[in-house]
């Protein structure tokens, strides 16, 4: 139908391509691993944090992730419409999921009028709401701080995007730094 707006919401919160990067134990995905872990380090460093700092922030935003990762769908599974496709009113998801306030949220983006979405990993948002309600508010900044540098990091000066560079090609081979025009 459309003439109805509708949110879909989805898994995400992971700094690496795919879950099997956290959870395979295979060469290809332990050498990506290694590399994530250092350009973590390396962007906390050049971001001012202290030693301490990085490896607070780098080890616990990597178990967060890990654990996001473990709780998102498959590639394959995210192809079949029947297993993504999960429409429930606004009030339902925030009963599903109450550590989230989901509630607050629509409104503080101007969408508190939407009466349905579609949540298309279920399960994902379950394993979400439990991570809020268990993980330490520390822990949770940490994790939203490496985030946040890690996402703006494009925008932060040459040395960010060196360390940018030097993590995209780790993941795609590429040789040669794109000119920025």
């Amino acid at each position: 139908n459309s003439t109805v707006w509708r949110l879909y919401i989805a898994q995400g919160g992971l700094g690496m391509p795919d879950r099997d990067y956290y959870l395979k134990d295979e060469p290809q995905y332990t050498r990506v691993r290694d590399a994530y872990k250092k350009h973590m380090r390396a962007l906390l460093a050049l971001a001012g944090k202290s030693k301490t700092e990085v490896e607070y922030i780098a080890t616990v935003s990597l178990a967060i992730e890990t654990r996001l990762a473990k709780a998102s769908m498959k590639r394959e599974e995210l192809r079949d419409p029947e297993k993504i496709y999960h429409k429930k009113t606004t009030s339902a998801f925030t009963r599903f999921v109450p550590h989230l306030h989901w509630d607050l949220y629509l409104a503080k983006i101007g969408t508190s009028f939407l009466k349905e979405l579609v949540v298309m990993q279920p399960a994902f948002f379950t394993e979400v709401n439990a991570l809020f309600a268990d993980t330490s508010l520390d822990d949770l900044r940490a994790y939203t701080e490496w985030h946040v540098i890690g996402d703006f990091s494009g925008l932060l000066g040459e040395k960010f995007l060196k360390e940018n560079f030097n993590w995209a090609r780790t993941l795609t081979g590429q040789k040669k730094m794109r000119a920025l025009w």
